[in-house]
């Protein structure tokens, strides 16, 4: 069976994406994994697409709020601003978050919003070694020109998952990739959450399909 990742929440009735109110809903439409997108500021994990401003920072959620059902939920954490100069800042402060709500790490899976690849890969290394090397950590593809190079870093075992735009996956990137390791996102018809299925992907992030 396939899994689908509410999509920042499950937006209904003038919710906000990313808030807990979104998240809430999600749980009560029957979502069992969940998407979002994770800003570092000032110490702190913001939940917010964009970037938050000075004014709304004491508004918006946290990762801790964000983490309120535990293990009853799997986590898909779009990290927005990470980098090598905030990286290990960033894994002490989530390390902290995670044991304080009793997270699995197969509950999660890590992806920073990196399209350099180097940088990736460097990241990848420093969230393995801090964890372990049995975390899910996705690199992301949003471009048909980085395809080859994010196919090699699975390869080498140095990434694990691919958090991919739906719309890159077809025939000739199955080919070189296992379907199970791809993050389609965002998939908003069941009928193609299904081709892509049969194909062997399974795992979606979704704004309104519900099973």
């Amino acid at each position: 069976m396939f899994k689908l990742f509410a999509h920042r929440g499950f937006v209904e009735n003038n919710m906000k994406q990313n808030s807990i109110a979104s998240l809430k809903n999600a749980v009560a439409k029957g979502f069992k994994a969940i998407e979002f997108d994770i800003w570092w500021c000032d110490g702190e994990f913001l939940i917010k697409h964009d970037k938050p401003m000075d004014k709304e920072k004491f508004l918006l959620p946290r990762l801790q709020d964000y983490l309120c059902y535990k293990n009853e939920l799997e986590y898909w954490l779009d990290f927005k601003n990470i980098d090598l100069a905030n990286v290990d800042e960033i894994l002490k402060k989530l390390k902290e978050d995670l044991i304080l709500k009793e997270i699995d790490l197969n509950k999660i899976y890590f992806a920073p919003y990196i399209t350099n690849y180097t940088i990736a890969t460097k990241i990848s290394l420093k969230f393995r070694d801090f964890f372990s090397s049995k975390i899910n950590f996705a690199g992301v593809c949003d471009n048909q020109s980085g395809i080859q190079e994010i196919v090699d870093l699975v390869d080498l075992e140095l990434i694990n998952f691919v958090s991919i735009d739906h719309l890159l996956i077809d025939s000739e990137l199955l080919k070189k990739i296992k379907p199970s390791k791809l993050l389609a996102w965002t998939v908003n018809d069941i009928k193609k959450i299904n081709d892509f299925y049969m194909l062997g992907v399974d795992k979606f992030a979704t704004d309104n399909v519900i099973i």
